[in-house]
């Protein structure tokens, strides 16, 4: 191995690192952060009966799928509410919320983190997903050819 090599080999391990140990932080941080939200007795109510209600993955039943729901997602962030009583009235509305299987949670947050949003509807992470798809198989027609 070259030297350059090397030390590409030994920064790519730095950043690594750094960018692990960031991850466990924020994720810590908004653990606690949010945590007194999560803990609600009437989050988990309503966490529950929408799932009952809806277990199928809102966005997979779009593209005509079903696959079970294992997650509940704020179409709006709650976060967002700019005092307490506006959090929990997000945070507690039924209609605020869809079902999502593990994936399609991931990619509703990439949206709202990368485009810097507030809210993403069905609409957007079925697109989302539609070009993450063609990125990865590419156009329609190549995929049937392939």
């Amino acid at each position: 191995m070259s030297k350059i090599e090397t030390i590409r080999s030994n920064i790519t391990k730095h950043y690594e690192k750094k960018k692990e140990e960031y991850q466990k932080r924020r994720s810590r941080d908004n653990r606690y952060k949010w945590g007194k939200y999560y803990q609600d007795s009437k989050w988990k109510f309503l966490r529950e009966l929408k799932i009952s209600h809806q277990p199928i993955c809102e966005v997979c039943e779009a593209e005509g799928r079903a696959v079970p729901a294992e997650h509940i997602h704020h179409i709006r962030r709650f976060s967002s509410g700019v005092d307490e009583f506006e959090k929990y009235k997000l945070l507690l509305d039924y209609n605020n919320l869809m079902s999502l299987c593990l994936s399609h949670h991931k990619m509703a947050h990439e949206i709202m983190n990368n485009e810097n949003k507030d809210m993403v509807t069905i609409g957007e992470i079925v697109k989302y997903d539609e070009k993450l798809r063609q990125a990865y198989l590419g156009s329609p027609q190549e995929a049937r050819n392939k």
